[in-house]
């Protein structure tokens, strides 16, 4: 699978989205250097291929060529990026094969990686008084059995080993391919269903299109969407005008999810991406989630929320949202 050699010749395994930075709780690999920034870089893998995005201050070099800010460059095996104070802190790409299953050991769900291992079919791991915990995949589902006990685990979800919270990683490989139509789709025609546990830490969304459906999964920005499409039916059901409907502000947004801006900010991203991957480039991703000054709000008019096997919202009609 997809990896990094650093300068200190430690092995970093990619996510499909792998954030790099100094800000501990919002990337996946933390650097400690006071010349890097908050989230410094981003490597994605889309379509078969890995792409980096520099979103720092004092800039990254790719095989010792400085980047454009904010330009995605294809990034392939045996590329070296580079960054920090002379350029110090080093990524060798060493393989550059999709991302696969992994488990990742964190101390915190808002922490970054510690430790990070490739998951087979199979696995076996000793757990406190040399207990065995095993994690098996059959097909596409994941199951942990340990203490006389089978429970199913998805993805991002997590799992205690031997006193340490491990999260598991499953990446969607499915690449969606849209076929152009002779008609366009509008945001009006999308809806939205979101499904969330009744402690609410696991949300899965789907999205219901005229040119197909598309199992979004368990992801862990949809927590974000949920918020938001509750924002959208409480307006709704209060009367508002339609232009207000759904707006919520980042101060709110932070106080309900407990995370700074910067991480909701990449929630953002990563739903927009989301979006963008299942429906393609036939409608923009900021319409799905629209910003406006201080401001956040869903782009969907159809909804449906459901909290375990309850019906929390349906919308029966739509609700015009001027773009």
């Amino acid at each position: 699978m997809a990896s990094f050699i650093t300068n200190n010749n430690n092995k970093i395994h990619l996510t499909h989205c792998h954030f790099f930075g100094r800000l501990s709780n919002a990337v996946e690999t933390y650097i400690m250097d006071p010349f890097v920034s908050r989230i410094h870089f981003s490597i994605e893998h889309y379509q078969n291929n890995w792409f980096i995005i520099d979103n720092s201050r004092n800039g990254t070099w790719l095989n010792k060529i400085k980047m454009i800010s904010n330009h995605k460059q294809l990034i392939k095996k045996g590329d070296l990026i580079s960054c920090g104070e002379n350029q110090s802190i080093t990524f060798l790409m060493e393989d550059d094969s999709p991302p696969k299953d992994l488990l990742c050991q964190k101390d915190a769900s808002d922490s970054h990686f510690n430790e990070t291992i490739q998951l087979d079919n199979i696995n076996h791991f000793s757990d406190t008084d040399n207990r065995i915990i095993s994690i098996i995949k059959t097909g596409e589902e994941w199951k942990v059995q340990g203490h006389q006990e089978v429970s199913s685990i998805s993805n991002q979800e997590w799992i205690d080993i031997s006193n340490k919270k491990w999260q598991l990683l499953s990446p969607d490989l499915t690449q969606h391919t849209v076929e152009m139509h002779n008609e366009t789709i509008v945001i009006d025609e999308i809806s939205l269903c979101i499904n969330t546990n009744l402690n609410e830490e696991s949300n899965h969304c789907a999205l219901h299109t005229p040119i197909g459906n598309f199992d979004l999964k368990v992801r862990s920005h949809h927590y974000l969407i949920l918020l938001l499409a509750r924002q959208l039916a409480s307006d709704y059901d209060n009367n508002l005008d339609t232009s207000e409907c759904g707006w919520l502000y980042l101060d709110t947004l932070m106080t309900l999810t407990r995370l700074p801006e910067t991480q909701i900010n990449i929630l953002i991203y990563r739903a927009r991406k989301q979006f963008t991957d299942s429906v393609g480039n036939l409608i923009a991703s900021d319409l799905f989630i629209q910003r406006r000054q201080g401001q956040v709000r869903l782009g969907i008019q159809k909804i449906e929320i459901t909290k375990g096997s309850t019906i929390e919202y349906s919308s029966t009609t739509k609700i015009i949202l001027p773009v």
